[in-house]
């Protein structure tokens, strides 16, 4: 990103849910987006969504993950 003129662009070592492992939610409002069947997780890693999200069926370890 800094590649396309964003200086301001800051990554977390490991991503937001390693950060959610290591330090919790307690800092953090919302959801976040993960690209498999839970579609959303909360900071404590439980899937937010009320239901599977379209890609449920492309996802072949959705049930160990919930």
């Amino acid at each position: 990103m800094h590649e396309a003129g964003l200086p301001n662009v800051l990554q977390l070592d490991g991503g937001i849910l390693k950060y959610f492992e290591e330090v919790g939610g307690a800092h953090y409002s919302g959801d976040c987006f993960v690209f498999d069947g839970r579609e959303a997780l909360a900071p404590d890693l439980s899937a937010r969504a009320a239901h599977a999200s379209a890609r449920a069926p492309e996802d072949p370890d959705l049930a160990r993950k919930r």
